[in-house]
């Protein structure tokens, strides 16, 4: 598999779409044929009642296997141009901005810790409010709501997330950061929207006020219609950015961790 385009081949996208219980990865031609697939299950741990976690890690891992699965299984001359990431909006991860590793699971689809939090919340008259500025009803399955039950739960790691050594973010921005090296901290409107933090015009101060959440730990919206980024200013921090290499809405793989690819990164649908 190979980054570079072919006199004798053809470009591949590759679609990367991450749901609550499996990884699946597309090979897909110019004119949007499937090429190829691969798909990984994702284990399930419950260490309380309802309580539903994955392993950041084994996502990571199970995204890399399944790249490598669709780029051995492309025809010769075919390489791999761009990569799209899209995710399931109900999970949310943290990690550590340096490392990139995470000090938690990641908290699933099927998770309902914050049952009892989104009940006190409509007790105390906040629910009208929250969908009032967030367009979505406030649902225990999303960011809001889990962002507080770990503040109030596990206040090592929240200090660390106030702190901005720990981010917070989709599986889609999990995976572009670990894709880019920790270049990228991004999401996009089309994941943010579930989360209840979403407000009409960005991140909201309330909403991020009300769920206790530092806007800062929350990724950069950007939208994959929009502009490229501009390389010239990453240069230091990433040589093999050149002015004319290409840059996707949401940043460019670094190939020392990413299968070997330098690619422009975008974003598909969420899952």
């Amino acid at each position: 598999m190979s980054g570079q385009g072919s006199a004798h081949g053809s470009d591949v996208r590759l679609a990367v779409r991450v749901t609550s219980t499996a990884v699946h990865v597309a090979g897909l031609a110019p004119n949007g044929a499937t090429i190829a697939t691969s798909a990984l299950t994702l284990r399930h741990h419950r260490p309380a009642p309802d309580q539903v976690e994955t392993s950041p890690e084994e996502v990571w891992q199970g995204t890399l296997s399944a790249v490598a699965e669709v780029g051995a299984a492309l025809p010769e001359g075919w390489a791999v141009v761009e990569v799209a990431v899209g995710g399931d909006p109900h999970t949310l991860l943290v990690w550590d901005r340096e490392t990139l590793g995470a000090p938690r699971p990641a908290i699933t689809a099927g998770d309902r810790r914050t049952t009892g939090l989104c009940e006190q919340l409509r007790a105390e008259g906040a629910a009208a409010h929250v969908e009032l500025l967030a367009d979505q009803p406030l649902d225990h399955r999303v960011a809001g709501p889990r962002l507080r039950w770990l503040a109030e739960h596990e206040p090592h790691t929240w200090a660390l997330v106030e702190d901005g050594r720990y981010a917070v973010g989709g599986v889609e921005s999990y995976l572009v950061a670990r894709m880019t090296r920790g270049l990228e901290h991004v999401t996009d409107a089309a994941h943010a929207r579930p989360t209840l933090l979403l407000g009409a015009e960005g991140w909201s101060e309330e909403l991020c006020a009300l769920f206790g959440v530092p806007l800062d730990a929350l990724p950069e919206l950007v939208e994959a219609t929009s502009p490229a980024h501009a390389p010239t200013p990453r240069t230091d921090a990433r040589p093999d950015l050149r002015p004319d290499l290409r840059v996707g809405a949401w940043g460019r793989t670094d190939p020392r961790t990413f299968a070997g690819l330098a690619v422009p990164v975008s974003a598909l649908a969420p899952a």
